[in-house]
């Protein structure tokens, strides 16, 4: 597995042109993980966590293995791609203290969606605890 993890400013102090902050700006660079191998029956408690903006799954060996969304805020999205052989599934994760769960779009807390291979899922959260998006693409 591989990541990304962008460091668009230098430390310290230093002074910048209106034209640095524009290219900043204009051309941002997200955090990504590649190379992810999902996790074998890996089920909610167990699935590979998710923890950046972009992530692309190359290893699903079997039918829903699985990954783990981040937790869900407003304002976050996450895009998920299936390069793997098989379905990914996709858990929405739990939140402590009571360990209740997110849910995806409306589906329920807990539930698993699937990405079908070569699709990806773009979800966003416009509400704490639910995202939203095309999952379950054949």
């Amino acid at each position: 597995m591989k990541n990304f993890e962008p460091a668009p400013f230098i430390t310290g102090y230093r002074e910048m042109t209106g034209e640095s902050v524009n290219q900043l700006l204009a051309n941002p660079q997200y955090a990504t993980t590649d190379a992810i191998t999902a996790t074998p029956g890996g089920g909610q408690g167990n699935s590979f966590q998710l923890r950046h903006l972009h992530n692309k799954v190359d290893v699903v060996a079997s039918p829903n293995d699985s990954v783990l969304l981040m937790e869900a805020v407003p304002g976050r999205e996450v895009t998920v791609t299936n390069q793997g052989a098989n379905t990914l599934g996709v858990w929405p994760t739990r939140q402590p203290p009571t360990m209740a769960g997110d849910q995806i779009n409306g589906a329920g807390p807990n539930v698993m969606a699937t990405i079908a291979p070569g699709k990806f899922a773009v979800l966003t959260c416009y509400t704490f605890g639910s995202w939203w998006g095309p999952v379950n693409l054949g």
